[in-house]
């Protein structure tokens, strides 16, 4: 259910929303691997790049196989001009 919500939100272009029901999701699920994955985009679009690599770090260690997990931490540590941290992986 927040899953479906936090995703819709995010393609409506309103993270801070998709944010909100990824926290929600979270509160019943802490462990969440797509949930963290996409609380750490949700913060990623509204810049809060600190707090998206500490989730995104959560949704690694709880799904070290989930290519979006991977590619969003990326996408943030590219973000953060980290560039050599992104090309690592």
């Amino acid at each position: 259910h927040h899953e479906r919500a936090a995703a819709l939100l995010y393609e409506l272009r309103r993270p801070a929303d998709a944010e909100r029901a990824c926290r929600d999701g979270l509160a019943a699920e802490p462990d969440d691997p797509r949930l963290l994955g996409m609380l750490a985009e949700a913060l990623r679009q509204q810049g809060k790049l600190g707090a998206a690599l500490a989730a995104v770090r959560d949704a690694v260690a709880a799904a070290p196989d989930d290519p979006f997990a991977h590619f969003t931490r990326g996408a943030i540590q590219h973000d953060r001009k980290d560039y050599r941290a992104a090309l690592a992986g």
